[in-house]
């Protein structure tokens, strides 16, 4: 098992059994470019730098996700990390025609904090994933699960769909968080439980995937954005 603690590791890692640990970057992380088992990212802060409205071109069409996961890669984890301020969130299997490679793809989101992102938030192709103890602020869209995907989704929260902005002169009801926590497209499939969308709705077809294949704790809905926000992304100091 191999860990590494810095920022300077290669945007891609094609490696075996590995934990990418406490790691704080700017230029996001893909896992990876063939088929590998067995990767826990942990405690790691992902972000791009800018506010999701700032240089929209740029963002859209020079950088990609801030961690991307492809090529039939099974058992990755993500957990305790926080993924903001970015275009695009996290793209699990990268191609609409890469299916008969991708349908293997298992992943796991746990505890993470997702905030100020514009989309894929993860965006699913094909496989398997298990989303809980999330917590999902001020994006502009929600799980999206497609091509066949199967995802287990429980006991996350969204920033409710409209918020009062005020000041000493004005109040003003907004928009403040997305109104498809989860939905799909190209008839991919999710089963929901204990999730709190923020006054927004679950558009997803149900699917098949009921029982995670490991034990895990699901915090109460109500405790978990108190518990993710106070402990996800990479909190040391260098």
């Amino acid at each position: 098992m191999l860990s590494f603690a810095t920022s300077r590791l290669p945007r891609s890692l094609p490696l075996g059994t590995t934990l990418v640990s406490r790691l704080q970057t700017r230029f996001g992380l893909t896992i990876a470019t063939s088929p590998v088992t067995g990767i826990i990212t942990k405690t790691c802060k992902l972000q791009f730098g800018h506010s999701v409205d700032e240089s929209l071109l740029i963002h859209e069409t020079s950088y990609d996700g801030l961690l991307d996961i492809t090529h039939g890669c099974t058992g990755v984890t993500v957990t305790n990390s926080k993924l903001y301020t970015h275009w695009k969130a996290s793209l699990v299997g990268h191609s609409d025609n890469n299916g008969s490679q991708d349908v293997a793809i298992t992943v796991t989101y746990a505890n993470n904090y997702w905030f100020n992102l514009n989309s894929r938030t993860p965006s699913f192709r094909f496989g398997h994933g298990h989303i809980f103890n999330n917590v999902f602020d001020d994006n502009n869209d929600g799980i999206n699960t497609r091509d066949g995907a199967q995802l287990l989704v429980e006991n996350n929260v969204w920033t409710g769909m409209f918020g009062l902005v005020s000041s000493e002169w004005l109040h003003i009801i907004c928009s403040i968080g997305t109104d498809k926590p989860l939905y799909d497209t190209d008839e991919g499939f999710a089963v929901a439980r204990g999730n709190d969308f923020g006054g927004a709705s679950n558009t997803a077809p149900v699917g098949t995937f009921t029982q995670a294949p490991y034990s895990y704790t699901l915090l109460p809905v109500g405790s978990v954005r108190s518990s993710v926000t106070a402990s996800a992304g990479q909190t040391l100091a260098f």
